[in-house]
């Protein structure tokens, strides 16, 4: 009929599908195609709906009773890709939430309109504002109302972290599906016109609280008005230099709810840096991913994660209390007989007793889940009462643990998240008022100072609300604080949430503004005032044909695929933290990975406590004057790395701190190549990981390449008159400890051990507790940074630790070793003892007895072959190395090896070892010993320089010189280049080769003066493994540095980058960032986490946020 009368008839189906798919996708391509194909009314009638829909605008019911109103107000940025380069949109995007909602009931007439029509129409009234300079906010810090501690979690919470591994749904998933209350109603989000007005500008802002108001009062209503932060602190100066009589002055001004979850994420980040937590994300997590998840900027992610790793930790928190290992969590479906028949009574008791509370709670948990039983069944629920008491008494039990206590702090502040995201799913004022409140602290403690000072204002102004404006009130204490889109009670989402997937995300995705619709005014308005027509219409479309535009109503967290993946990433979670678990006793600040230790200035464990103090001096004093001292904030692990720029100590990512070095050296260096003599970066990158610790040595790839040179087997017969030496070390780690055995019956152990495999051995071990070595920072990163508590023994003492943390102790080691040498002598075994590392003893013993019998040396480590092909002999007997593993072990001859190689290149083979990384110096980024044994074999002048090392007279300078031009030669440099002209000529060739993404700053050789170091410490070791007088030498001379009790190696001697390079890579504004004043912005720079008042956090200079996906149903 259309087709026949296109004038006189216009078919609602093909409307209706015109509009809904010109609403989604934009484009005239498509809808001409379904024209001509008589499914879908023309473009051209399309777009005149659209007009007319804009003509008539919102038609909101004009009587609010029963309903609440609310605006919000967010900048709106969108880089336009015109020819010159030029009309960059900034402007202020506006939504107004009518809860409960409401549908358009009025029909649209078709009409002749214009776009100046339609332009008039959706215009703001710009006012000037003449703000003052010299004037200061009259308001001062007042004394909150304290607050109830509540460290512990809620009963489903707690449900859902002791039942996770049976692969349960998580605790927002439980909660959507369990928790009932009354509730506003879903909410109706209206857009509104846009400001054309650089959002910072207090013009922009003063322009969008007058029309809020305006629209407040044509509906009779109370305004209430939502930014985030920025914009908050700036709204609020002008309210308060109005004059009484102002309309202004009745706005109620709310801080955005979903910016300040993000900077209490960035707060947990910084409280947490160098503490593991970062490593342990990395676990499950990309790093980059890491790095935005600890910022705040990754929310979805970075609560997911919090979550997640809160659940292992309380799985490890109980398997400790319980005495139980975590297999039982992962088993306790299933009967494990093999585990059960390595545990005493009493053990199986525990674990019984456990398993059975475990399927209790399942039960309950299945009921709950089938509506069978009220939630508020668990608030008499004793075995979740055992489960709650356990956790309190356990964790005063470890109070003095620091670590411990540090991870306590974390797990409160995973809390006090998932109950400010449980305020506002529900709507509850009241928990999302005393959530921020219990925040504060810790935004003090992080340095997060503008929100600090914002959330403190915001508590104050809606404390008083009862007093200044009783409706609003009434209607935030009845849950209006938050916008529903879904009909569904936990579904509540904060305002700044809501502008940000409901108007951010329809302008920037398919159909939105930004793809090819236009920004000028008269496209902008066109597109706003029509909206909600069109969205009507597309609802009853998809009514009508049942296909709908979005997600699933099950919750993402539902869903099988979903379960698995949080099942085996918690999975992931707990066996990192099995291994390092934070909760041994230890009374040390250390980061759980590295083993690193916190000074005495370090005091992230106290974090709750610095805050209040902070909180406390704010009390009273007047806002515009008082000032935060960075002395009075937490002073984390990751301090150790910090730079220090104006006097001041700050941490930031040593790749984005070489980016923006390097990007403000190019405006300010006429010549950029002398910045390259620094490192540009907090630590040497190519020798140290972003952790401060040496990069870790692959020692058996030069083990791997020799093998493969040629022939390397022993393929003789021994005889049976053979000595074997032993590597003890290796040894005691080999041989595992039942618990409760004595410590005879495990001396027994390695004697039955070795009785069964040795006829006439000579075990030699590593000495401990003899002071500082090369090797302390090698046992820190081993035993993670756990020295475990001093044990008196005997050997009728039964064994009740674990083995590892019972090693971990340099005192027990050595009075374990005492014992067992005792016992072996008794036996008639040979053993010796090493004054500290027995490598050198170990390949001396064997080289001595292979000059009379046939030796075979059983070990694993590198450096023992490495010495073993230095020191040998060539008219010895035969002299075989090998390993204990009975499976895939290879058996070398070492007088075989040795002719294969050469004397020339075993005598270097110390050198090649050492410079490439052994345990104590630092591995070479992208530079395998493959490509040094390669350098060794084809190049004379590699050669000799390589020499100067094995020189027992040897000077601090010529080790330098030879063995910076050997690093040159095996980072591919030209003769005569430095390392500093190599690291510049690398960095121009990636830059200009690798254009798809950055260059990493380890991917550059290391500097002259990183390099030097690291030359001295490689001379240090080869004379210790070549040279018998090595006594002679001090360490503190060749690169190390005794700090307390351990030595540890010397990074550089010069300062990250130039200090007058440091001062512009960070900005101290207090306000906005949106003048050229701030030094990020004035550079070109990103405002970052290095930022002493922003942190890079929702200032008009940093990255916009993004919001890729569907997150009504997300944590968030």
């Amino acid at each position: 009929m259309q087709a026949t009368r296109p004038r006189s008839l216009i078919a609602p189906l093909q409307l209706g599908l015109g509009v809904q798919m010109h609403h989604h996708f934009g484009s005239k391509f498509l809808l001409d195609t379904l024209y001509q194909l008589g499914f879908s009314s023309s473009y051209k009638e399309v777009q005149k709906h659209g007009v007319n829909s804009a003509l008539q605008g919102d038609d909101s019911p004009q009587d609010l009773e029963g309903r609440c109103i609310q605006h919000v107000a967010d900048n709106v940025d969108h880089n336009i890709r015109t020819l010159d380069g030029h009309g960059t949109f900034h402007g202020m995007g506006i939504i107004a939430g009518i809860t409960p909602g409401y549908n358009h009931k009025t029909i649209v007439q078709r009409l002749n309109v214009s776009l100046d029509d339609i332009k008039q129409i959706g215009k703001i009234d710009l006012h000037q504002y003449n703000f003052d300079r010299t004037s200061k906010l009259s308001l001062k810090f007042e004394s909150l109302a304290a607050q109830q501690s509540g460290a512990l979690p809620d009963n489903i919470s707690l449900l859902c972290s002791t039942l996770w591994p049976k692969k349960r749904i998580g605790w927002s998933a439980m909660c959507n599906l369990v928790q009932d209350g009354a509730y506003p109603g879903k909410s109706t989000i209206v857009f509104l016109p846009m400001i054309d007005l650089e959002p910072g500008n207090l013009s922009c802002i003063f322009s969008t609280m007058k029309f809020v108001c305006n629209e407040a009062f044509k509906y009779r209503a109370n305004p209430m008005l939502t930014f985030d932060q920025p914009l908050y602190w700036k709204a609020l100066t002008i309210i308060d230099n109005e004059p009484k009589d102002s309309d202004l002055k009745s706005i109620v001004l709310r801080l955005g709810g979903f910016h300040l979850e993000m900077s209490f994420l960035g707060s947990i980040g910084n409280i947490m840096s160098g503490s593991g937590l970062a490593e342990l994300m990395e676990t499950v997590y990309a790093p980059n991913a890491v790095t935005h998840m600890f910022t705040g900027k990754a929310v979805a992610r970075a609560v997911r994660g919090h979550f997640l790793i809160y659940n292992a930790l309380t799985s490890l928190l109980l398997c400790e209390h319980f005495h139980v290992s975590s297999t039982v969590l992962k088993d306790h479906d299933t009967e494990n007989v093999e585990h059960l028949s390595s545990l005493e009574d009493s053990e199986i008791h525990n674990e019984n007793t456990f398993i059975q509370d475990l399927n209790k709670l399942s039960y309950i948990f299945d009921e709950i889940l089938e509506r069978h039983l009220p939630v508020d069944t668990l608030d008499q629920n004793e075995v979740l009462r055992k489960i709650r008491d356990s956790i309190s008494t356990f964790r005063k039990s470890h109070i003095e643990n620091r670590t411990a206590r540090l991870w306590f702090l974390y797990m409160d502040m995973v809390d006090l998240l998932r109950n400010f995201i449980k305020a506002e799913r529900t709507g509850n004022w009241t928990l999302h008022l005393q959530t921020i409140q219990k925040m504060l602290p810790y935004f003090a403690a992080a340095g997060h100072n503008l929100y600090l000072k914002s959330a403190y204002v915001y508590l104050q102004q809606m404390h008083g609300l009862s007093r200044t404006n009783p409706a609003i009130n009434e209607a935030l204490m009845s849950g209006f604080h938050v916008m529903r889109r879904s009909d569904r009670f936990w579904s509540g989402l904060s305002s700044d949430l809501i502008i940000e997937q409901v108007l951010m995300r329809c302008i920037k995705t398919t159909g939105g503004l930004t793809r090819g619709r236009g920004m000028t005014d008269a496209q902008r308005s066109l597109w706003i005032l029509s909206m909600p027509q069109c969205i009507q219409m597309n609802e009853a479309m998809q009514q009508v044909t049942g296909v709908n535009f979005e997600t699933s109503e099950q919750h993402k967290e539902m869903c099988i695929p979903r379960k698995v993946r949080d099942t085996k990433d918690t999975t992931t979670f707990l066996d990192f933290l099995g291994e390092r678990s934070p909760f041994s006793i230890d009374k040390n600040l250390r980061n759980i990975e590295t083993g690193a230790t916190g000074d005495s200035n370090v005091n992230s464990d106290n974090a709750l406590v610095i805050g209040h103090n902070i909180i406390s001096s704010m009390e009273g004093k007047c806002i515009d004057e008082f000032v935060f001292k960075r002395k009075n904030q937490v002073t984390t692990l990751s301090s150790k790395l910090n730079i220090k720029v104006d006097n001041e100590e700050i941490s930031v990512d040593p790749q984005l701190l070489f980016q923006r070095l390097v990007t403000t050296a190019n405006t300010m260096f006429p010549d950029v190549s002398q910045v390259f003599k620094y490192e540009l970066s907090a630590v040497p990158a190519a020798l140290f990981e972003p952790s401060g610790l040496m990069r870790q040595a692959q020692k058996s790839t030069l083990a791997d390449e020799i093998w493969n040179t040629g022939s390397c087997v022993f393929s003789d017969d021994l005889g049976t008159d053979v000595r074997h030496v032993i590597d003890g070390g290796s040894l005691i780690q080999r041989i595992p400890w039942k618990k409760g055995a004595t410590f005879a019956e495990i001396c027994q152990l390695y004697i039955d051990h070795i009785n069964n495999r040795y006829p006439i051995p000579i075990i030699v071990f590593d000495g401990y507790g003899s002071g500082p070595t090369t090797k302390d920072h090698v046992h820190e990163r081993r035993s993670k940074g756990v020295t475990g508590t001093h044990i008196s023994f005997k050997d009728s003492t039964p064994f009740k630790s674990k083995k590892e943390i019972f090693l971990a102790n340099g005192e027990n080691k050595q009075n374990f070793i005492n014992m067992l040498c005792n016992k072996m002598d008794n036996e008639g075994f040979i053993s010796l003892q090493a004054a500290a590392d027995a490598d050198v003893l170990i390949a001396s013993t064997a080289v001595r007895y292979a000059s009379c019998y046939p030796t075979v040396v059983v070990g694993e480590d590198t450096d023992v072959l490495i010495l073993l092909l230095f020191h040998a002999e060539e008219n010895s007997k035969p002299l075989v190395f090998q390993s204990d593993k009975i499976r895939k072990s290879k058996v070398w001859d070492i007088k075989k090896t040795k002719e294969l190689l050469g004397n020339e290149i075993v005598d270097l083979l110390p050198f090649i070892h050492a410079i490439t990384g052994c345990d104590t110096t630092s591995r070479l980024y992208g530079i395998g010993k493959k490509e040094g044994l390669k350098r060794l074999r084809e190049n004379a002048f590699f050669r000799e320089l390589a020499s100067v090392f094995l020189k027992q007279d040897a000077t601090s300078d010529d080790v330098i010189q030879s063995g910076q031009s050997a690093l040159v030669i095996l980072y591919g440099g030209e003769t005569g280049e430095s390392l500093d002209q190599l690291r510049y000529r690398k960095f121009n060739h990636k830059v200009l080769t690798n254009s798809l993404s950055c260059v990493h700053v380890q991917s550059l050789p290391p500097t002259s003066e990183a390099a030097s170091q690291h030359c001295k410490r490689a001379y240090y070791q080869i004379q210790e493994w070549t040279n018998d007088s090595v006594h002679m030498l001090s360490p503190s001379d060749w690169g190390w540095v005794l700090q307390g009790t351990s030595l540890c190696p010397i990074r550089t001697i010069l300062p990250p980058a130039p200090d007058n390079l440091l001062h512009v890579i960070r900005c101290k504004c207090k306000s906005g960032c949106d003048t050229r004043r701030c030094t990020c912005r004035k550079n070109g720079l990103d405002c970052s986490s290095a930022c002493s008042e922003c942190k890079g956090l929702n200032c008009s200079n940093c990255k916009v946020l993004e919001i890729h996906e569907d997150e009504d149903d997300s944590d968030i």
